[in-house]
């Protein structure tokens, strides 16, 4: 049977805390570490059990976005088309005034 040793001196003190510390430091640094994990988890999950997990909202945010950005190149297109038309109704107002003005012109000489 093994006794626990003696602690006469300094020397053997260093050696005791020496062990103690190389015991208690990767302990320390576990917890530490399972602390800093929790909180990640908790802003992951959003803190709620009732909510979905931060991928699930980021994927509907994500969803969201393209959804959007569809919708704007819909609305752009739709400018483009507008603009379009415009453009030739103005096309097609200035033609039948320069016509006017033509068989205006005609009749005065």
């Amino acid at each position: 049977m093994q006794s626990i040793p003696n602690v006469d001196g300094w020397l053997d003190a260093v050696v005791v805390l020496a062990a103690v510390m190389m015991t208690s430091i990767p302990s320390w640094f576990a917890i530490k570490a399972h602390r800093s994990a929790e909180a990640v988890r908790g802003q992951v999950v959003n803190g709620h059990k009732d909510s979905p997990p931060m991928r699930a909202d980021l994927d509907r945010a994500i969803a969201a976005i393209d959804q959007l950005g569809h919708e704007v190149r819909g609305i752009r297109q739709d400018m483009i088309s507008e603009e379009q038309r415009r453009r030739s109704h103005i096309d097609e107002l200035r033609q039948d005034v320069d016509r006017r003005f033509h068989e205006l012109q005609k009749r005065i000489h």
